[in-house]
Order: structure tokens, then sequence, then C-alpha cells
């Protein structure tokens, strides 16, 4: 948000000093409501409806209306409903526990000079995950949470610190109970596109977690949980005999979704999972996965800057800068009452339409 918020800024002044005119193509309308005097909607390839700014008092076209009504806002977990559920997920023992978790990144030796020193990714992290219960993990680009989160999954090592699933450390033991422990832990990658062999069809893409984690199931086990994965993520069985490109990106994301889900995790990490989708597929990505973390019970550590998104899904938001998490608290406290400045800057730049009731412009 503070880059995206510095980029609007920089291209408001180099057209002002410029004299330029601006096309801008995005999904993302509190861009287009900060830079646009007029805005046009597609969809499929159609021109549904022009607008001045008056677009903002109330869009003409269904479409227009959907994606506006998509888009999520500051004061989205004002508006979920309040359950004892809460409560309850409070009350019970961590699910993760991350102890002084530190990653580095050694600087390339340029030839005949020494290696500049730099400081590390992830500095002394620890915080817990209850079962059933979905951590937001925010911060500017570059403040170290993919790293925080790919350490966890072994997939860059720590230089320091302990995982704990259950109180059982993830580091430790042989090789097949590692694996066991490494099961429990799954990750949904930003790009799904990227994440995915283009060689493989998706039955073989859902199916090699299984083989790899589950080697005890019989072929028609593994069958019969594939096909219920693409059911319960919207997706139809002919889909298994497809080529990740023959996909949109929205059901890439869900077929990502499903191949985690398929070694059954407690704990699923999810990447900036909704970033590089419009709003309207974004919308229903994050319903699909709230339905299935209702149906199956697992957790989140949910990897975003989008604060929009954090209100909608989270329980608990931890702010990270510079490596260092610098706040932790209900996603109510962190959003409306921040205690760190760093935390103030994300909610500064987050863009005046996302904002919701809490719009100064209302």
């Amino acid at each position: 948000m503070t880059l995206q918020a510095q980029i609007l800024e920089l291209l408001k002044r180099l057209q002002r000093e410029r004299g330029m005119a601006l096309w801008l193509i995005t999904h993302d309308f509190g861009a287009v409501f900060d830079l646009a005097d007029r805005i046009a909607v597609m969809h499929q390839g159609v021109l549904v409806e022009t607008a001045g700014r008056t677009f903002f008092d109330g869009p003409l076209h269904p479409y227009s209306q959907r994606l506006l009504e998509a888009m999520p806002r500051l004061d989205a977990c004002l508006e979920r409903p309040t359950s004892g559920s809460i409560a309850s997920k409070e009350e019970a023992e961590p699910l993760l526990s991350i102890r002084d978790v530190t990653v580095e990144y050694h600087a390339q030796r340029a030839l005949f000079s020494r290696p500049k020193p730099r400081p590390p990714a992830v500095d002394g992290v620890s915080f817990t995950i209850r079962p059933g219960e979905t951590l937001a993990l925010v911060g500017a680009s570059g403040c170290g949470k993919t790293s925080l989160g790919k350490a966890l999954l072994g997939l860059v090592p720590m230089v320091r610190g302990e995982v704990l699933m259950e109180g059982y450390p993830l580091s430790g033991g042989g090789r097949r109970i590692r694996r066991e422990a490494r099961g429990m832990l799954q990750m949904v990658f930003q790009d799904p596109f990227a994440s995915m062999n283009p060689r493989m069809v998706v039955g073989d893409i859902l199916e090699e977690g299984l083989r790899a984690l589950k080697p005890f199931m019989d072929p028609s086990e593994r069958s019969d949980r594939i096909d219920s994965l693409l059911t319960a993520v919207g997706l139809e069985v002919s889909a298994l005999g497809r080529y990740p490109h023959e996909f949109s990106g929205g059901q890439r994301q869900r077929l990502c979704i499903a191949r985690a889900l398929a070694v059954e995790p407690k704990i699923l990490i999810c990447d900036e999972p909704t970033s590089a989708l419009d709003v309207s597929v974004q919308a229903q990505v994050m319903d699909l996965l709230k339905a299935l973390q209702q149906r199956f019970g697992h957790s989140y550590l949910f990897i975003t800057h989008d604060l929009g998104v954090v209100s909608a899904l989270a329980d608990r938001v931890a702010v990270m800068h510079d490596g260092r998490l610098v706040e932790m608290g209900s996603v109510n406290e962190v959003l409306f009452h921040p205690q760190s400045p760093h935390t103030q800057r994300l909610l500064d730049a987050l863009p005046a339409l996302r904002r919701g009731r809490f719009n100064p412009l209302d």
C-alpha cells in the first residue's frame, strides 16, 4: 500500500508537470478514485459503461455495481457476524508456535572485496497461531513477510529460532518424521501459474502431494480425494485432464488451494493469493477460503499488504517492518487503534475509497 501510494503520487506529479494524458488500466477502484477524471468499464470485451466522477455516486450497469460492491474495505470486519467462536479460539492451545525466528540472506562476494553485511530478512520474530484462526501478516514490500512464510516451510533456512507444531519441533527428528510434520503446513503462492508445473495436467498436480506425503493411500482413495477437492473449490472434475494454461487466473488459484488442501494440512500459509486477481474474482476466492476453513477447520497465516482483505478475513493481525514484528493484536485493535507508526503509515496509504465508513470524504 505504501509503494502504491508513492507510485500514484508520482503519476499525478508527472501529469501536472508535463501536461500529459493518462490511460490507467486497472482493477483497483481505489486507484481509479484517486486518479481518474473519467471511467470506462469493460465486461467480456464490451464497454458497458462510461462516466465521469459521478460514477462513484452510483454506477448504472449491474457489472459495475458488482465490481464496487466486491472491493474489500477497511470496515469489512465490523460487518462480519460475531459469535462465541472467537473467544474459544483465544482460549485454545497454540497450534503453531514460532520462537525467535531469524532468516538471513548473504550478499554475493565481489572480486577482491569483502561482502557487505546485510541486515536479517527476518529478525527474531515470535508469535502463535491457534486452531481455526486466521492470522494476517502485513507490512510494506521487503519487510520479510514472504521470507518468514518460506522459513516455516523449510524453503529457506533459519539461522536461529524454533518452530513448534502442537508442541513438536518441526526441525527435529528423522527425515520421515520431518516429512510428516511438514505435511501439516502447506503454502498457496502469490502467482498460481508460476507455482504449477506447466507440463503436468491438473490430476497429476493434485496427486503429487498425496503420493509423497500419504503413500499408504491406494489409487481409488487418491482419486476420490482429488474429485472431492475439485468440487470443494468450485471446479468440475473434467478439469483433471487439462493443463494450467487452460484456466483463468482465479481458476488456477482455486487449483492451488485444492493442491494445498490435498494432504489435509492444519495450517495454510497464503502468500498474497488474491493480489493478482481482479476485485470480483478476489471476492470469490476470499469467500472460498472462509468456506473451506469452516468446512475443514484449518488455520491460515495470511500474508498480504491489502488491509481491506485483512479486515474481511483475519481474526488477528501482525505487522512487520524491517524484519521485525512491530505490532500485534485483534483486527479491530490494529486497524482502528494502531500503536505503531509503521501500522499508521500502512493505514494512511490506503486509498480513500477503500476506507468504507471511515472514508474522510464521506
